[in-house]
Order: C-alpha cells, then structure tokens, then sequence
C-alpha cells in the first residue's frame, strides 16, 4: 500500500456519495485535505477509478462541504478515494474542520500549505 501524504482525521458523520446508480447514505469514516475513507451501509460493487460525488453537512448548518472524488480501494461496505480538482473555498472550509477535530495541528497546516501554497 502507498505511503499516505496528508494526516488523516478520525471522524464519524454521516454523509453522502452519488455515483452512477444514485445516492447512498454513508458513514465518515475519516477525512484528510485529499481523500476519506466512508463505510456504506450496504456492499456497493465500486471499481477503481469510478467517480463520485461526496458530501456532508457542516454542523448544524445548511451548508455542505462537496467533493468529486475517484475510488481508490474498495472492500465490501467500505471505500476510499481521493479528492479531485478541490477549490481553495472548500480547501479552506475543510482545513478549519481538520484544525477543530485533531492532536496534530503542525502536520495539517503544513500540508494545506503544500496545497495551497499559503
């Protein structure tokens, strides 16, 4: 398996993914600047490269963080997959989200300026 390059935040929210045959109710799994790991609630028979459309709210607000997504791995109710083509809006929103919810503030700032270039 490939060395990860951004720090990955444990977080369980619920969620969404569109794909091909609809939209799946999912649970976060985990969340980085470039991916997330989901749990489905039932096996979806994903392939490697498949795009996707993850989202899920922020808080109490009506407000969605959205992400075109490839799979990368995918095993039973569980999938993978890595952030495409993300705007700094959402890079941003995201970033804060990451600061709120981990031990390792250093390694999450430095990668949103390996991102960013901020």
């Amino acid at each position: 398996m490939a060395t990860r390059r951004f720090s990955r935040c444990r977080m369980v929210e619920k969620c969404f993914v569109d794909y091909e045959n609809g939209t799946s109710e999912v649970t976060l799994q985990d969340i980085s600047l470039k991916g997330a790991l989901v749990e489905l609630k039932i096996a979806v028979p994903f392939n490697l490269g498949d795009g996707i459309c993850l989202s899920f709210p922020l808080g109490h607000s009506d407000k969605y963080l959205q992400f075109n997504a490839e799979i990368k791995h995918s095993n039973g109710t569980m999938a993978g997959m890595e952030f495409l083509d993300t705007d700094l809006g959402t890079l941003v929103e995201l970033h804060s989200l990451l600061k709120a919810n981990t031990d390792n503030l250093e390694e999450i700032n430095r990668e949103f300026s390996l991102l960013t270039g901020a």
